[in-house]
C-alpha cells in the first residue's frame, strides 16, 4: 500500500482533493448554497464581463478586475455554455492541480516525498482553499499561477533549460496581470541573476528571454489601457481605486495623512495576516461551515499552518530553494500591509505555506524519530506562544448580519433543532435574536408543531417587550 501511495500520489491526491469540492458543492447547493452572485459583488460583475467576452462584447468603461481571471471565466464559460455549475466544477478541476504541484515542488526543492506528501495533506485540509475553489474568485487559481511560476522555475535551474525559464517568465506575467500588487514579487526574479552562482550556471541569456515574457505581455496591456483609458496600469485606474476604498477619497487626495494611514495599517495587517481569523469579504467561510457540517472536516487553521512553515523553513535554511520560497511568501505579504488583510487575499499564498509545512511536519518527525529533542522541545514552547498570540475567536469578530444569515439559512431549510442551538449561541454572545426567535416560531407552526413554536417564542421572545416582525 506505501509503495502504492508514494508511486500514484500525485494522482490520489488530485482526485481526493476535486472529489472533497464535489461533495462540497453537493452538499451546499442542497441548502441553496452557491448560488448566481449577488448584486453589487466582484463575482457578478466579472461572470457579467466574461460572458459578453464569449459573444464578442467588451466593456466601454474602465474594467477594474482582473484581466487575467476574467479571461479564465470567459474560457470556463464557452465551455460550459454560461453553466454556473459546470464553471465551478471545472474551475475546482483547475484548482485539484495545486496539491500535485505542491508534491511535486517539494520534490524538486529536494526535501523529500514525505515533506511533499505532507504539505499536499497540509493544503487538502485547508477548509477555505478549498471553499474558495468553488467561487468566482481569483484567489485560488492564482494561488496555482503563483505555484506554477515557482515550479518552473526550479525546473529551468535543475535542467538549465530556457523553455522553462521562459514558462516561468510568462506564469510571472499571469501573476500580475492576476493581481497587480504580485509585481512586487515576481519582480524579485531577475535580480537573482545578481548572484554569481546563478549567472555561472543560467547566463543573460536566460535572464533576457524570462525578462521578455514577464515584462512583455504585462507592459502589452498597460500601454492598451493608456491609450484606451488614459491609464498605464495592468488594471487602469485601479491604484486610485483601490487606495480610495481601503483608506478613504478625502485621505487620498493628501499624501501625508495617506502615508500616515498606511503607515498604521502595518502593525494591524501583519497580525492579520497571521492570525487564525479568517476576515470575510464576499464569502464567509465560518458561515459556510455552519452550514454545511462536511466542511468542518478541513479543520487546519491558517495560524498553525504558518507555524509550522516557519519550521520548516529554519530546519531547510541551507536549502537556497526553500529560502527563496519564503522570501516571495514576505514579499507578497508585505505588498498587502497597507490593506485590509481579507482571508481571501492570504489565498494565493497557500500552496507555499503548505508545502513548508509539509518541510515542518517531515522535520519535527525527522528530530523525534532521532531522539533530537531539544529542538522539538524549543518548537513547542515557542510554537505554542505563537499560537496563543495568533489566535482568535471567530464569534468575537463575526457581524450580526453574517450569523443571522446563517440561522435564516437553517430555518428554511427545516434544520430547527441546528437553528434553535444556533440562536440560543447567538443570545449568549449578546446578540439580540428576537427576530429570528420569531422566524423559527412560524415555521415550526407551519410545519405542524405548534407546541414547539410556542416555547420557541417563550423561550427567545421577551414576553416585556414586542415581539419584531419576522424578516
Amino acid at each position: 500500500m506505501k509503495k502504492l501511495l508514494n508511486r500514484r500520489f500525485g494522482l490520489i491526491i488530485y482526485l481526493a482533493y476535486f472529489f472533497c469540492g464535489l461533495c462540497l458543492l453537493w452538499m451546499g447547493r442542497t441548502d441553496g448554497l452557491f448560488p448566481m452572485p449577488v448584486a453589487g459583488t466582484d463575482q457578478l460583475s466579472m461572470l457579467q464581463c466574461a460572458a459578453g467576452l464569449t459573444v464578442g462584447e467588451f466593456p466601454d468603461f474602465p474594467y477594474r478586475y482582473s484581466y487575467a481571471y476574467t479571461l479564465f471565466l470567459a474560457l470556463l464559460h464557452g465551455v460550459t455554455g454560461g453553466s454556473l455549475l459546470w464553471m465551478r466544477i471545472l474551475q475546482l478541476a483547475v484548482c485539484s492541480l495545486i496539491p500535485v504541484f505542491l508534491y511535486r515542488t517539494a520534490r524538486l526543492l529536494g526535501l523529500g516525498k514525505p515533506a511533499g506528501q505532507y504539505g499536499a495533506i497540509c493544503y487538502l485540509f485547508y477548509g477555505p482553499a478549498l471553499l474558495i475553489s468553488l467561487d468566482f474568485l481569483r484567489a485560488a487559481p492564482l494561488g496555482l499561477v503563483f505555484l506554477l511560476y515557482f515550479h518552473f522555475l526550479l525546473l529551468g535551474w535543475r535542467l538549465k533549460s530556457k523553455r522553462w525559464i521562459a514558462a516561468a517568465g510568462a506564469m510571472g506575467a499571469v501573476c500580475i496581470l492576476g493581481r497587480e500588487n504580485m509585481a512586487a514579487v515576481v519582480l524579485l526574479t531577475p535580480f537573482l541573476w545578481l548572484l554569481p552562482a546563478v549567472r555561472r550556471r543560467l547566463d543573460w541569456r536566460f535572464l533576457s528571454l524570462h525578462a521578455a515574457l514577464l515584462a512583455g505581455p504585462v507592459l502589452l496591456v498597460m500601454t492598451f489601457n493608456l491609450i484606451a483609458f488614459g491609464s498605464f496600469q495592468p488594471v487602469p485606474g485601479n491604484a486610485g481605486n483601490v487606495m480610495g476604498f481601503y483608506h478613504g477619497a478625502e485621505t487620498v487626495r493628501h499624501f501625508g495623512a495617506l502615508v500616515e494611514a498606511m503607515t498604521k495599517s502595518v502593525p494591524v495587517q501583519f497580525m492579520n495576516f497571521l492570525s487564525s481569523y479568517e476576515m470575510p469579504n464576499s464569502l464567509s467561510f465560518y458561515a459556510h461551515r455552519e452550514v454545511i457540517p462536511f466542511l468542518r472536516v478541513f479543520l487546519l487553521p491558517f495560524h498553525l499552518l504558518a507555524l509550522l512553515a516557519l519550521i520548516g523553513v529554519w530546519r531547510f535554511r541551507k536549502n537556497g530553494g526553500v529560502v527563496a520560497m519564503a522570501l516571495l511568501v514576505a514579499a507578497y505579504a508585505g505588498s498587502l500591509l497597507f490593506f485590509t488583510m481579507f482571508y481571501r487575499f492570504r489565498i494565493p499564498t497557500m500552496p507555499f505555506l503548505a508545502l513548508l509545512a509539509g518541510a515542518g511536519i517531515a522535520a519535527l518527525s525527522g528530530w523525534w524519530k532521532r531522539r533530537e529533542y531539544r529542538p522539538v522541545v524549543t518548537a513547542a514552547i515557542l510554537g505554542g506562544a505563537f499560537l496563543w498570540l495568533t489566535s482568535v475567536n471567530p464569534d468575537s469578530r463575526r457581524q450580526f448580519g453574517e450569523r443571522a444569515s446563517v440561522a435564516r439559512i437553517l430555518i428554511d431549510n427545516k434544520r430547527f433543532d441546528e437553528a434553535e442551538r444556533y440562536l440560543a449561541k447567538m443570545a449568549e454572545d449578546g446578540f439580540d435574536i428576537r427576530a429570528g426567535a420569531v422566524l423559527l416560531a412560524q415555521h415550526l407552526a407551519a410545519n405542524g408543531d405548534r407546541a414547539r413554536a410556542q416555547a420557541v417564542f417563550d423561550r427567545f421572545v421577551k414576553p416585556d417587550k414586542p415581539a419584531p416582525a419576522a424578516p
